[in-house]
């Protein structure tokens, strides 16, 4: 499912780094997978049902601001990933940052997906959290999900 990657928007826009900068622990019945020194991510688990948790962290390149990247994010998820943003909550990692959580949903081959994306950023540095999987096996873990994305400790 490529409903996991900001890829356009911020492979576009900013270079990557390692996770130094963030802590965070998927749900108990998660697994946490290895990343790819060439992939997107700085973080990644699943469940066994298939949905989907995973971090990246990139510079701010420009210091973009909070609003900046928002509505960067929503342009994205609207025109590029053809998503129905369903919500934006305002959230806050663990650390204290604020950030806000889009909730998403798309169909795709006759199924029907949400999508979750929390946007945290810095002075420094933006953090992406991400999660997704089929609705049938998303919407059980949705209150697990979003407490794992709000767990976030900025470094």
């Amino acid at each position: 499912m490529r409903t996991l990657a900001l890829a356009a928007l911020v492979a576009t826009t900013l270079a990557g780094c390692s996770h130094d900068h963030f802590r965070v622990n998927a749900p108990d019945d998660f697994l946490e997978l290895e990343t790819s020194a060439h992939g997107p991510f700085d973080f990644r688990a699943t469940s066994a049902d298939g949905v989907r948790l995973a971090v990246r962290e990139e510079r701010n390149r420009g210091e973009g601001s909070p609003a900046f990247w928002e509505q960067a994010i929503r342009n994205q998820l609207r025109y590029e990933g053809g998503y129905a943003i369903q919500s934006e909550a305002s959230v806050h990692a663990a650390s204290g940052e604020a950030g806000t959580l889009f909730r998403c949903g798309k169909d795709q081959h006759g199924r029907t997906y949400d999508y979750w994306l929390a946007v945290f950023v810095t002075d420094a540095r933006v953090f992406v959290v991400e999660a997704g999987g089929p609705h049938a096996q998303f919407e059980p873990d949705q209150a697990r999900v979003e407490t794992a994305m709000t767990a976030i400790h900025i470094d």
